[in-house]
């Protein structure tokens, strides 16, 4: 049985356009794709309040799983009988920047790979 610590750094960016304000924010994923095994564990962390919510089923006994800022998420094992394939996930979260409650999400987040 393996254990897996999935990261996820979001990076916003304050930018003053002529004319405009605004957040430019890139999400990366460590590693990019999870490659698991059913029995392994895998835990998320950020360094922002984050939701993962799966769509289109889950290799997990819940199919949203959420964790504060900087810290571990509790492990979530990979289902005995879990389908051997990928699952795909979002991400959402938000935070306040000057004043302002900022949303980010990402629909098209790497894979969960059960092998």
């Amino acid at each position: 049985m393996g254990a897996h610590v999935h990261t996820i750094r979001i990076n916003f960016n304050h930018v003053v356009y002529p004319g405009e304000e605004r957040v430019v924010d890139s999400i990366d994923y460590r590693p990019a794709v999870v490659r698991v095994q059913p029995g392994d564990e895998v835990r998320w962390i950020s360094n922002y309040n984050l939701k993962v919510c799966f769509h289109k089923g889950t290799p997990f006994q819940r199919i949203q799983i959420e964790t504060p800022a900087e810290v571990e998420s509790a492990p979530e094992p990979v289902l005995r009988d879990a389908e051997k394939r990928g699952y795909h996930y979002n991400v959402h979260g938000a935070l306040v920047v000057g004043g302002q409650l900022l949303f980010f999400g990402d629909p098209g987040c790497p894979e969960i790979i059960v092998e």
